[in-house]
């Protein structure tokens, strides 16, 4: 099991403030967790194999969407650096700036995985 992140990456507010049943939250954690797990695969696929930057970007711009809606402002703020290193052809820098907002999405995950299981055992 990945330890607790030291910072809630899954910002459950936005859920409350919009009034959702739990059922909704579920079906909605559901899908970011199925989601998030298929985009974080392709991107460390992708981080072993020969990066191609408009790959990475569109990859990358996936994740900046799913976070933009239920994540916090760094994560969003991480991975919005390391899409535009990538549209913008620094593979240098996207590298760099991907593989160190890889914990943090994983966090991400884990933290979905385990509100989900809460949601669907309560």
């Amino acid at each position: 099991m990945n330890p607790a992140p030291d910072h809630h990456q899954l910002d459950l507010d936005r859920l409350n403030d919009l009034g959702l049943e739990s059922e909704d939250i579920r079906a909605l954690l559901t899908t970011l967790e199925s989601d998030l797990n298929a985009q974080i695969n392709a991107l460390s696929m992708a981080l072993n194999a020969v990066m191609e930057p408009d790959a990475m970007h569109r990859q990358l711009h996936a994740l900046k969407g799913m976070a933009g809606m239920l994540g916090q402002g760094t994560l969003l703020q991480s991975i919005t650096e390391a899409d535009d290193a990538w549209r913008e052809k620094r593979p240098d820098d996207g590298l760099r700036l991907t593989q160190a907002v890889m914990p943090s999405l994983r966090a991400w995950l884990a933290e979905a995985r385990d509100w989900l299981q809460r949601y669907s055992s309560g």
